[in-house]
């Protein structure tokens, strides 16, 4: 046989031995943090796609109104403030009546953290983590063992429906420094095992480089992963890098995009480049992997065994297909259960079950985060992910920024390419200020970069800098309000 045929040969024997070995080893981990049953949860998961949609539904809402009842029975924050309302989780209509309980934001976590803390935990029971730092300061908040072992499990059986089988290497463009290996212990022996575990090689995109990129091109080419997993504007940075002929262009069998907007360009891009589907997942640090996407690539399945989503259009339920902010309650968190929590997101659910016959409800557009949302003087507002529309196609443009500081003055940050000509921008800002309308100044500015979030490494495409209005929560006759407490 030739070199090649040895080596190929040589790789399908050894992969699969190695992939079962960083799986156990992974486990081995997982057991010793207190994160048990994984094998289970994720066959849990499994099982429970295999329902019907009004099973799947049922089995949601009886989780649902658990919670609720342990919530009431041992979190002082949600039994001091739902007594005080007068609201009884016994009495309510699940899960009709849930819009009658208040908000839960960031804020409240902060300043509420021990009272929202179940009475039926220690904090030696807990593990911690921080919500996402896109548009703040993270904050940091517990969750239950159980519930981590959960979402672990849940998220390995998402990411195999996507092309990704445990134990298989990976490699990840992040910016969450918290998730990064720490170079200063990458030689001691129980960081190696775990680097070994984890099989990833990553790129710290905070900062991307035509040197930083070529060296990561290189270092994949060199590691072949089964998959490249993370930011879309860094991937897709990553993937015009590549076609552009400055790295050689690592094969993956699959792309997998979170925590960012994923358009189709993008999509068409990172298929270009790397070869593999691309598969959008939407996550978050408080609930895990929420949703997910099927082959047929029209939205994100709700994982409403974990979560329970909302979509809101002024605090009243949204009709199948519009747009409106995400609220969602964790299913699985005993340990401080997060209620109604204002995510930060907008999206719409679909009004019609996806066609692969999955019973999971579809959120078949995510709009982007609430902050994205710019204002016009007359208080109305508009999309801003919408306007970052306008900018797509145009090779001269390479990334967009839009910031409002006031009702009336817009700044547009662009990068651009050596080719770029004022001419380039003047559709899309005609489309601009024709949304916005006549009396907002829009000005372009071409800069040499914009910054990602130093919290969380992510682009924030859009950036409003006005305190938005914050809806009520709506009652029914003969129930005390239920006012924000957020307000």
């Amino acid at each position: 046989m030739s070199p090649d045929e040895v080596e190929a040969t040589s790789r399908s024997w050894t992969m699969p031995f190695e992939a079962t070995l960083r799986h156990w080893a992974a486990l081995a981990l997982h057991a010793r943090d207190g994160h048990v049953g994984v094998l289970r949860h994720a066959f849990d998961f499994s099982r429970f796609l295999r329902k019907s949609r009004e099973a799947a539904l049922a089995v949601s809402h009886a989780r649902l109104r658990r919670l609720l009842r342990h919530a009431y029975r041992t979190s002082p924050y949600y039994g001091d403030l739902w007594r005080t309302k007068g609201i009884d989780p016994e009495r309510l209509t699940i899960p009709d009546d849930l819009r009658l309980l208040p908000f839960l934001t960031k804020d409240i976590i902060d300043a509420e953290k021990r009272r929202l803390l179940s009475s039926d935990f220690s904090l030696s029971d807990l593990d911690t983590s921080y919500t996402g730092g896109t548009s703040g300061p993270p904050t940091l908040f517990y969750r239950d063992r159980r519930a981590t072992s959960m979402r672990i499990g849940r998220q390995l059986a998402i990411l195999k429906r996507c092309g990704y089988r445990p134990g298989e290497r990976r490699a990840l463009v992040w910016g969450a420094h918290g998730d990064l290996p720490d170079p200063s212990s990458r030689f001691t022996l129980r960081e190696r095992f775990r680097q070994f575990a984890g099989g990833t090689e990553t790129l710290d995109c905070t900062v991307m480089d035509h040197v930083t990129m070529a060296a990561f091109c290189r270092r994949v080419q060199a590691f072949r992963p089964r998959v490249l997993y993370g930011y879309p504007n860094a991937l897709s940075e990553l993937a015009a890098f590549v076609l552009a002929g400055k790295a050689p262009a690592p094969t993956v069998h699959a792309v997998l995009c979170t925590a960012e907007r994923l358009t189709e360009e993008q999509r068409h891009t990172l298929q270009r480049a790397f070869g593999g589907a691309v598969f959008n997942l939407y996550c978050s640090r408080e609930h895990g992997c929420m949703g997910f996407e099927c082959a047929n690539h029209k939205g994100f399945h709700l994982d409403i065994g974990s979560v329970h989503v909302e979509v809101l259009a002024d605090g009243d339920p949204a009709r199948p297909g519009e747009a409106g902010e995400i609220v969602a309650t964790d299913l699985l968190n005993y340990g401080m259960p997060i209620i109604r929590y204002r995510i930060g997101d907008r999206g719409a659910l679909s009004p019609h079950p996806c066609e692969c016959g999955c019973p999971l409800p579809l959120l078949s557009r995510l709009e982007g985060r609430v902050s994205d949302t710019l204002y016009r003087p007359d208080g109305s507002t508009v999309a801003g992910l919408m306007l970052i529309d306008l900018f797509e196609d145009r090779p001269t443009i390479k990334e967009v920024q839009i910031v409002q500081d006031t009702p009336a003055d817009v700044t547009v940050f662009l990068t651009v390419t050596d080719g770029f000509a004022a001419d380039d921008i003047q559709t899309p800002m005609r489309g601009l200020e024709q949304v916005l309308g006549e009396r907002v100044r829009v000005r372009p500015r071409v800069v040499p970069d914009i910054p990602r979030s130093p919290n969380s490494g992510k682009l924030q495409e859009v950036v409003c800098k006005i305190r938005p209005r914050v809806p009520a929560a709506r009652t029914k006759p003969g129930v005390p309000p239920s006012t924000p407490a957020a307000k």
